[in-house]
Parts: C-alpha cells; sequence; structure tokens
C-alpha cells in the first residue's frame, strides 16, 4: 500500500521498545530522540503519565537503527506530506486546535501564552497540535503519524491497519497474524 514504509516502522517501533498502541500513535516530532542519541547509543523517549497505562510514566529506549529510521520517516515522508498540504492551505487552526508558537523535546509553548509539557497532554489534546508561525501561519500538525490527508493516525485506524495485514498474509498463505498487542511483548521474548 501507499503508506508500507510507515507501517512497518511503526511495528518496529512497537517490537523494539514494548510501547502500546496507544503510546506509540500519539507520539509527537519533538519527542523523538534525534540522530545524535543514535550516534551515542540508545534513543530514549519519555512516556508521560497522560499517554500510558495505569497513569505510570515511563521511558522506552530504541536502538539506533530504529531513531535513524524514525528520524528519516520525520524529515522525508512526513516532512512532504505536510509541505505538500501546507503550501496548498490545507491546515488551519478550526475547531479545537492547540495553536503551537514553539516546541521543544520536553514541552510547548502555546500561541496563547501559556506553557505545557508533554507529560500532561493527553492523546486526544496531542493530536489537535498545530505548529503556527509568529505571524499566525498554520504549518502543520506535531504528531508524528499522519495520513496521506496530513491528519493525525488514530489509534482505530492502526487497528484496521494491522487487521488488513494480516488478511493479506491469509490470502497469500503466510500463517501469521499478529495484533499491536503481540508485537510489543516481542521485546521481553
Amino acid at each position: 500500500g501507499r503508506h508500507d514504509e510507515r507501517n512497518a516502522l511503526f511495528a518496529d517501533l512497537l517490537i523494539y521498545t514494548g510501547m502500546r498502541l496507544g503510546e506509540a500513535s500519539c507520539l509527537l516530532v519533538p519527542e523523538l530522540p534525534g540522530v545524535r542519541a543514535a550516534a551515542s547509543g540508545l534513543g530514549s523517549i519519555f512516556l508521560g503519565a497522560a499517554v500510558t497505562k495505569r497513569s505510570r510514566a515511563r521511558t522506552v529506549f530504541a536502538p539506533p537503527r530504529l531513531v535513524r529510521a524514525l528520524d528519516r520517516y520525520a524529515r522525508i515522508e512526513r516532512g512532504e506530506v505536510v509541505a505538500r498540504l501546507g503550501a496548498a492551505g490545507e491546515y488551519s487552526l478550526g475547531g479545537q486546535a492547540m495553536a503551537v508558537r514553539r516546541a521543544g523535546r520536553t514541552g510547548v509553548s502555546l500561541a496563547d501564552g501559556g506553557a505545557v509539557p508533554y507529560s500532561r497532554l493527553s492523546p486526544d489534546a496531542r493530536r489537535r497540535l498545530l505548529m503556527v508561525t509568529d505571524d499566525g501561519e498554520v504549518t502543520g500538525p506535531l504528531a508524528l503519524w499522519l495520513s496521506a490527508g496530513g491528519q493525525p493516525v488514530a489509534p482505530a485506524t492502526w487497528q484496521s491497519v494491522f487487521a488488513r495485514a494480516n488478511a493479506r498474509c491469509e490470502r497469500f498463505g503466510v500463517g501469521v497474524s499478529v495484533s499491536p498487542h503481540t508485537l510489543r511483548h516481542f521485546l521481553s521474548a
């Protein structure tokens, strides 16, 4: 399909970090460790209490190959979608969007003057974060995983991605069936 690389990378993230579907699906680009972290070893990703099961914050570690792949996806595949849709004026601050003036590794400065650490942002709030310039022009979402339409991919959509992949495997006689939940358990195996 058209999102094979993105989908395979999402699966790798679950396998190599042990993240849950809900945690991985609401990651933000600024939360990624970056290629410098990959050069020095494992890249850490902090998961705040607002996005984890039982509201228990934790840090997961990604191997260098995965950190580099996440960086490539964010810069190239995701970057192309955001640039194309931004140039076409497809992003706007309608609905319940949250305008972000600056985004750092640990939190955002909102356009209305407030600041919020990522650890306090729910998955829903994270999907509503949109970067804006000083002039108020929307440049795109902070969410890492985007659809072809440039919107954050919802957890239910990821479930469908896995269901379709399982159906393709069955059609081709490949005896594999996985879910996001089973993938995260590969880490402990």
